[in-house]
């Protein structure tokens, strides 16, 4: 029986750019339209120009895993100078790296933290609301407390585990100098998949992000044993987007548009700290690649690309959604990624020697060109590889039948105001209660003029329209794109179901581009 509600379930990494030879690479390639058709230690690398490398595995955070039924850890963040691609460059990590050790746990286990605050002044927006002084919530008295530009605080985002006391509690502040001690219950009922940690401290968010501060977090589950899945070489690739002048990025989202945002700052594109790391396999060859957006800003359109600059066809076989597994693979040419999404896939190489690189395509409303992350030599003699067809899925599909209340919910207005109900986090915020138990349909309409990425703490949602036209494959999700309004009297919106189990508590919903959380866009959901 399930706990939940849910059906039941069955050496510290390389210090950022070490190793990495290379700088940013842009792929100056035509963009078609969306497509849809474990282990630890490090490998060497070397960028394009510097040759080939024999490594089957990109370099790859320490594993911390758990062991007996725990997992109990330091996280120490800690501000300095860190080498990306050859700039040096301010940063903030989690135990001298970026990203952050991977944590990987078991349904059923308890995730317990000491983290413990070193970071200086440069980790944040003075602390407060708007990154410069908003304030926390306390307008309304339902806020978090003020601190100062090095407080912080931690969030599992995925993680289905209570929000109260010191589990998952965004509403608690560590503040500079002082350790807080975190104790995660993760329930036996959990669903397999990647999600990952990151600090959720208002008015310092997107700071600390953009400065490095993030990591993956796997909990094990059926997907796992599917043969032609546990057959493969897996790894997590954490994309980053590491940002010179941070704090003054986060400034700016209140007053311009994303694609100002986006292109500004210089910013370095990583994965797992390294800039355009190579390895080589073999044609036909499938690797489990767990990829995590860890970009505070940045949508990408995620594909494979030859040498020719063309997306290879059908490269992507989709396993999981923000780590909930899917019924059956859907297999993909190319699949978008907001900030805060995880996407799990088999990626096979093409059944012919040459070269491509894992590439996340520009997406129209945002600064940047085409962002090579990775780089594959694929040479040597084919390999026969397998794809499932079906998939262990643990989550059940919310019917329409199942719904008892219909909610609207506003995102910012046609003059870009970082507001949720027209209420910003600082002056408010915007508070509302779902009944745990209960299943709600929300239409959340986005009123500006630029995207915005709904997020929402706790529980999934169950995606089944955008703009009013129904998906045709509905699946669940814990972030996703609200498409913009085409006019003042025209928002653009998504419509979600929620079925929230087990946990109660005050959590909340905000908006993933992090520089628009930390100017506003935050309401909090009561649990009850």
């Amino acid at each position: 029986m399930s706990l939940d509600g849910f059906p039941p379930v069955s050496r510290r990494q390389l210090l950022l750019g070490a190793g990495a030879a290379g700088v940013v690479a842009v792929a100056g390639c035509a963009r078609d339209e969306d497509g849809e058709t474990g282990q630890s230690g490090s490998s060497p690398t070397s960028n394009a120009a510097a040759g080939s490398s024999t490594a089957e595995l990109f370099p790859q955070p320490e594993v911390r895993q758990a062991s007996q039924g725990a997992l109990a850890t330091t996280l120490t963040c800690a501000s300095g100078t860190v080498d990306a691609g050859g700039r040096t460059i301010a940063g903030h990590t989690y135990e001298g790296a970026t990203p952050g050790p991977t944590l990987k746990l078991s349904p059923g286990d308890n995730l317990r933290i000491g983290l413990v605050n070193n970071l200086d002044s440069s980790a944040g927006g003075n602390g407060m609301g708007n990154g410069m002084g908003g304030g926390n919530g306390g307008g309304g008295g339902g806020g978090m407390q003020m601190g100062s530009g090095a407080a912080t605080n931690l969030h599992t985002h995925g993680l289905h585990v209570s929000p109260e006391g010191n589990q998952d509690n965004v509403f608690l502040m560590v503040e500079q100098g002082q350790t807080q001690d975190y104790d995660i219950a993760i329930p036996e009922s959990h669903w397999g998949g990647l999600n990952w940690y990151h600090p959720h401290h208002h008015g310092n968010v997107s700071v600390q992000v953009l400065g490095g501060m993030q990591g993956a977090l796997i909990i094990s589950g059926p997907l796992d044993e599917v043969p032609e899945v546990a057959a493969v070489t897996e790894q997590v690739l954490v994309l980053q987007r590491l940002q010179e002048g941070p704090a003054m990025i986060a400034r700016m989202s209140a007053m311009h548009d994303n694609a100002f945002l986006s292109a500004n700052g210089n910013p370095t594109f990583a994965v797992n700290g390294q800039v355009n790391p190579r390895i080589t396999l073999r044609p036909s060859q499938v690797q489990r690649w767990r990829l995590l957006n860890a970009d505070a800003i940045d949508y990408f359109d995620m594909a494979l690309v030859d040498a020719d600059g063309e997306d290879v066809p059908g490269a992507l076989h989709i396993l999981a959604f923000d780590g909930i597994t899917l019924p059956s693979v859907r297999t993909v040419t190319r699949r978008r990624m907001v900030p805060g999404n995880r996407l799990e896939v088999l990626v096979q190489m093409p059944d012919v020697p040459g070269e491509v690189q894992l590439v996340g395509r520009a997406v129209p409303g945002f600064g940047q060109p085409d962002i090579v992350f990775a780089t594959v030599d694929v040479a040597g003699d084919p390999v026969d590889s397998a794809i499932p067809e079906t998939l262990p899925a643990q989550l059940t599909p919310i019917a329409a039948e199942e719904v008892r209340t219909r909610r609207r919910v506003q995102f910012g207005s046609f003059t870009n105001a970082m507001t949720i109900n027209g209420v910003s986090f600082d002056q408010g915020p915007d508070e509302m209660e779902m009944v745990v138990g209960s299943v709600e349909e929300w239409t959340i309409e986005n009123l500006s003029d630029q995207d915005h990425a709904f997020h929402i703490h706790t529980n999934p949602f169950w995606v089944v329209a955008e703009g009013g036209v129904e998906l045709s494959e509905p699946a669940y999700f814990d972030t996703y794109a609200i498409p913009p309004a085409t006019g003042p009297d025209s928002p653009g919106s998504l419509t979600v179901r929620f079925r929230p189990t087990q946990f109660t508590g005050r959590i909340v919903q905000h908006c993933h581009i992090l520089p628009h959380e930390d100017a506003g866009m935050m309401g909090v959901v009561s649990l009850v």
